[in-house]
């Protein structure tokens, strides 16, 4: 029998869904119902209803899946008409969330020092055991997520990491890709990546999901050509959920 990849759209609530067909992929659609809401001060009203008009999650099940799910948030985040450094910007996303969705240290060692032009055995060396640690610990929180399509966006331009309105957990890049040279510019290009994504958690011995933005801020290096993450976070648009540790940077 001819196995064939399978990936399972999640939702915040338990609602009923139906089997569709994409190319050679079978997925499942569950449509979630809308949470009554009422709104704080502090809430971006307008990302809270586009966040909750996200209607299928992508849940990798398999390897095969894990490979393929970065390919697909590229294909969601691509603009129209992309330039070449939106697809530069885009192959550091597609390498990024690789390695969240399948995450190893030695996967991630290789990343940064294809990021940083240094050999591999000098960055891990230079990021030490403590750090290592550190990233395993944040990486875990990822394990399950469920990932938005219909919602994933390329926004360029803007200094903010989000609106105003909302609550955000962010990690700042602590001096391992030198971006803070870069960002002192005022005329610094700069990207962001937003993407929804369900997350399983547990406070308190009280399991649920919470639905947020992740979002990877970039910034472009002209001397070497190459996008540059200076910042990861999660987006709460609501300000209502609890705070939950940044992704690692």
């Amino acid at each position: 029998m001819t196995k064939r990849r399978i990936f399972v759209f999640c939702a915040v609530f338990l609602a009923t869904g139906g089997l569709v067909f994409l190319g050679r992929t079978l997925y499942r659609v569950t449509t979630p119902a809308s949470p009554q809401r009422s709104f704080q001060d502090t809430a971006n009203r307008a990302d809270v209803e586009a966040l909750e008009s996200v209607r299928q999650y992508l849940t990798p099940q398999s390897p095969e899946d894990r490979a393929e799910l970065p390919n697909q948030l590229v294909k969601a985040a691509r603009p129209t008409s992309p330039s070449p450094r939106d697809l530069a910007l885009l192959e550091v996303f597609r390498q990024r969330m690789a390695i969240l969705v399948d995450p190893t240290f030695d996967k991630y060692i290789e990343h940064v020092a294809y990021l940083t032009g240094k050999p591999p055995e000098t960055v891990r060396r230079e990021l030490g055991n403590d750090y290592q640690r550190r990233w395993e610990a944040s990486a875990k929180i990822f394990e399950d997520a469920s990932f938005g399509l219909d919602g994933c966006q390329l926004i360029r331009g803007q200094r903010d990491l989000i609106p105003a309105g909302g609550q955000i957990t962010s990690r700042n890049d602590p001096g391992v890709y030198q971006t803070s040279p870069l960002l002192s510019n005022t005329e610094a290009e700069l990207a962001r990546i937003q993407v929804p994504i369900i997350l399983p958690v547990d406070f308190d011995g009280n399991p649920r999901t919470v639905l947020l933005y992740l979002v990877s801020g970039f910034v472009w290096d002209e001397a070497r050509s190459i996008w540059l993450p200076y910042v990861t976070g999660l987006y709460d648009p609501t300000s209502q959920e609890d705070i939950i540790p940044a992704p690692w940077i």
